[in-house]
C-alpha cells in the first residue's frame, strides 16, 4: 500500500468511526444506558459471572473505572453482584431483568444502524471485508496495539 492509499484508507476509517459513534450516541440517547455501559452489559451478558477484573481487562480500562461504572449500574438496577461461593473475596457480575431489557432495547436500535452499514454488500463483498478487517486487527495486535482484544472464533476483540 502506498502512502496516498494509506492516507485515504485512514481517513475513510476515521469517517466511519465518527459516523458510527454519532449513530451510537443517537441510538443510546433513547436508551436507559449510555454506550460505555452498553458495552459492559453486553460483556456481562455473554460472560455471566465474570468479575470486575475480567471486565476491566476486556474493556481495556482501569479497575477503578470499572468499579465506578459497576456501582452506577448496580444502583440503577441493571446488574447485581453475587459473592463467589468458593472465594468470598470475589464478586460475580450478572445482569438483572432490567439490565437485560435495557441492553436489548439499545441493541435493537444499534443493530438497525449496523444493518444499514452492510445493507448493500453481497456475500462475497462481506466475506472479503471481514477477512480484511481480521488482517488489520492482527496487524494492530502484532504491533502491540490491542487493548485486550484478539481475533477469536471469527470475532474481533
Amino acid at each position: 500500500m502506498n502512502r496516498e492509499q494509506m492516507d485515504e484508507a485512514v481517513e475513510l476509517l476515521r469517517e466511519l468511526i465518527r459516523l458510527r459513534r454519532l449513530a451510537m450516541q443517537r441510538a443510546t440517547a433513547r436508551c436507559p444506558v449510555h454506550a460505555g455501559q452498553l458495552a459492559m452489559l453486553d460483556y456481562i451478558e455473554e460472560h455471566a459471572g465474570c468479575t470486575q477484573r475480567d471486565l476491566a481487562e476486556r474493556m481495556g480500562v482501569s479497575p477503578p473505572s470499572v468499579a465506578t461504572s459497576v456501582k452506577r449500574m448496580e444502583r440503577a438496577g441493571l446488574i447485581e453482584k453475587q459473592t463467589d461461593l468458593h472465594d468470598l473475596r470475589i464478586n460475580r457480575l450478572r445482569l438483572t431483568p432490567l439490565g437485560r431489557e435495557s441492553m436489548l432495547q439499545c441493541r435493537q436500535a444499534i443493530d438497525t444502524f449496523h444493518h444499514s452499514l452492510f445493507d448493500r454488500l453481497d456475500h462475497e463483498d462481506a466475506e472479503r471485508l471481514i477477512a480484511l478487517m481480521r488482517q488489520m486487527i492482527e496487524n494492530a495486535a502484532a504491533a502491540g496495539n490491542s487493548p485486550g482484544g484478539t481475533v477469536e472464533g471469527g470475532e474481533a476483540g
